[in-house]
């Protein structure tokens, strides 16, 4: 926890950005970040350092922003299956 807090101040921002982060980050709420969970911290911090704001959720990211493994961090992030693409050899 300490460690991802110190990495997201170094980021620069305001804490009320890093706050907004952190919520977003922080899929299960729980105060401590998975290695995902960081991952995301750190992307949106990024974004954030060159000018863009987070998103209202991560729901409202580009597809694909992600991989696959990451669908389980928020409801509103879809993803497409890596086995629904084994039915386009079948053609």
């Amino acid at each position: 926890g300490d460690r991802v807090v110190s990495e997201l101040l170094d980021a620069g921002l305001e804490r009320a950005t890093l706050k907004k982060i952190w919520d977003l980050a922080d899929a299960d709420e729980d105060g401590d970040m998975t290695l995902d969970e960081f991952v995301v911290a750190m992307y949106l911090a990024d974004r954030a350092k060159r000018g863009t704001d987070p998103p209202a959720s991560l729901g409202d990211l580009p597809s694909g922003t992600f991989p696959p493994s990451f669908s389980s961090l928020h409801a509103t992030t879809t993803t497409t299956r890596p086995d629904d693409d084994d039915d386009d050899d079948d053609d």
